[in-house]
């Protein structure tokens, strides 16, 4: 059986970093598997030791990059070039036994190894924890994640923890809630662009649309900004439009669904969340 060696996640500032952790200038070269996620966030000048780890021969590698929907222009603007269609993995919402599945799995196997003190439970009552959770994470993997650190943070504040306390459940839910809507905050924040554009683009994309769908409802949208709001939209994306819908691709604010222009809305859910944003930002001005 080949070894496998886990290490913890570790930052590298350059080629001679990771060559001396790795010892990929020894006599055995291991196979090593590299995840990088985010990778959405690469400008174009970024990326040096990807670019090395591309052009290298010392040892056998796995990258593997995750990201949003720009991810695949941020790796050709940083010069890795061989990407091929068919290695690419497009990431949805999972089916409802399997998100319950991951968070059953996930529960069972930190519950049994890492919770210090121990958590009072039945298995039982593990698989109900697992169930809520996942109706409510409605499969998106984000949402699988929030929902189980609510998770942790409420076990973690519970005295004793005890997976029996539906109370606990509910605290689990609400804290999981809040950390997704913190992750919508974020998405709408990084893409710099209006919550009533980034909302009419939304609006035009329900049953998907193309490029120019999305540029004709945001410029449409822009220009019926107020003018102190107009002004912001121009301060944040001076080279135009084209600039500004980048900006929701790169954030996952929207989502690029094929190589021919298609375009959706990345979650569903996402959309409620930015019409509420729009409607306080809405009162405000009045």
């Amino acid at each position: 059986m080949a070894k496998t060696e886990q290490t913890p996640p570790v930052e590298f500032a350059s080629w001679g970093d990771l060559v001396n952790r790795f010892g990929v200038n020894g006599t055995e070269a291991h196979p090593t598997l590299i995840l990088v996620d985010e990778s959405q966030n690469f400008s174009p000048d970024a990326g040096r030791l990807l670019r090395a780890l591309h052009a290298q021969q010392h040892f056998p590698f796995t990258l593997v990059c995750g990201g949003l929907s720009d991810t695949r222009n941020r790796l050709r603007d940083m010069g890795i070039s061989r990407l091929s269609s068919d290695a690419e993995l497009r990431v949805g919402a999972l089916a409802a036994d399997e998100g319950r599945e991951v968070i059953l799995q996930t529960l069972l196997w930190t519950l049994e190894r890492c919770a210090a003190p121990p958590v009072l439970r039945t298995v039982e009552q593990v698989e109900h924890w697992a169930a809520a959770l996942a109706r409510r994470a409605l499969g998106w993997p984000q949402h699988l994640a929030c929902c189980i650190r609510g998770a942790w943070r409420a076990l973690a504040e519970a005295e004793p923890p005890d997976l029996g306390d539906e109370r606990g459940l509910r605290t689990a839910l609400q804290y999981g809630d809040e950390m997704c809507q913190r992750d919508y905050d974020g998405r709408v924040e990084a893409s710099r662009t209006d919550p009533s554009v980034i909302l009419a683009v939304h609006r035009v994309l329900t049953n998907g649309g193309y490029w120019r769908d999305v540029h004709r409802a945001a410029s449409t949208a822009v220009a019926r900004l107020a003018d102190d709001d107009a002004a912001l939209h121009r301060h944040n994306h001076p080279s135009g439009m084209i600039e500004c819908i980048q900006a929701m691709l790169q954030a996952g604010a929207i989502a690029e669904t094929g190589d021919a222009g298609e375009m959706a809305v990345p979650i569903p859910s996402l959309t409620a969340h930015v019409e509420r944003l729009a409607s306080r930002r809405r009162r405000r001005s009045d």
